[in-house]
């Protein structure tokens, strides 16, 4: 009667079936931010111009349209989609190889040895420029970062892929033991609270700020954002906040899937939800 979640490539094959005409096909919204985790505190990943380089180095448009079929939504920032304090002005960066290239140069990396891996010293030693990905045995964070790697090399940084089992992976997360890893992270549909993502104190094993990002300013808009009353004070500091994060590029924003839901058309009124399943049977009439 119902399915969600579908695989994009099962949910455009069955559409396009011969008992796809018994059915209806939607593509509602999925409260669901995918990202490139960036762990801000390794040496070589420590300079904001570098993560910003790795953004402009992520053909996220690509990775939609092959990936997850087109059935995705890029967004600059991860909060709430449908909030009302969500800063407009911060766009989805860019696809820019000689954009990333600039910036690397700038941050002081350069090709010393001519392997076509960038280089820099760090601390008396010479650094090239290898992040490593862990991942899980997933096809599309596989697919996802194939693509990834593909363009990195173009400016000279070099894209390693990491596969774990899922409980391996959240064992180096808590442990922060890792360069970069790809997730995702559902978000709230009610008031957002930025608290366990980016405050500094959840920058520990069971907290949810395995980038490392923030410092005492970014601290204080978040503890304020909790005390506040004052509906203009806290659109103010949601876009405070939300500069900071997008200056700081401590993920690399994906995209928000759709939902791939298919419906038998026995049902005539049928409504979808932004909480999960994606919908509700008590509405199937």
């Amino acid at each position: 009667d119902v399915g969600a979640r579908i695989n994009p490539s099962m949910f455009l094959e069955f559409k396009n079936s011969d008992q796809g005409n018994n059915f209806e096909f939607l593509t509602p919204e999925f409260p669901f931010f995918t990202f490139v985790g960036l762990n801000t505190k390794r040496p070589h990943l420590a300079d904001k111009k570098v993560r910003r380089a790795l953004a402009h180095l992520t053909d996220v448009d690509e990775i939609i349209k092959t990936v997850q079929k087109g059935m995705a939504d890029r967004y600059a920032i991860p909060f709430p989609s449908n909030s009302t304090y969500i800063d407009k002005t911060l766009k989805p960066i860019p696809f820019d190889v000689e954009k990333a290239k600039a910036l690397l140069a700038e941050a002081g990396w350069k090709d010393s040895d001519g392997d076509g891996i960038l280089d820099k010293v760090i601390k008396s030693k010479k650094t090239s420029l290898i992040v490593t990905v862990t991942i899980t045995d997933s096809e599309v964070s596989k697919n996802n970062m194939s693509i990834f790697k593909e363009d990195a090399i173009k400016a000279g940084v070099s894209i390693e892929q990491k596969i774990v089992s899922r409980s391996k992976l959240f064992e180096q997360l808590a442990a922060r033991n890792f360069d970069a890893f790809t997730l995702g992270s559902s978000f709230d549909l009610d008031l957002y609270d930025p608290y366990q993502l980016w405050h500094t104190s959840s920058d520990n094993p069971s907290g949810g700020n395995r980038a490392g990002f923030g410092n005492a300013a970014s601290d204080a808009i978040i503890e304020e954002l909790r005390k506040t009353n004052d509906d203009a004070r806290r659109e103010e500091l949601y876009k405070e906040i939300q500069q900071i994060i997008y200056d700081e590029q401590p993920w690399i924003c994906l995209y928000i899937p759709q939902d791939r839901m298919i419906l038998n058309k026995k049902f005539k009124n049928t409504k979808t939800t932004l909480k999960t399943p994606g919908y509700s049977e008590s509405l199937f009439h």
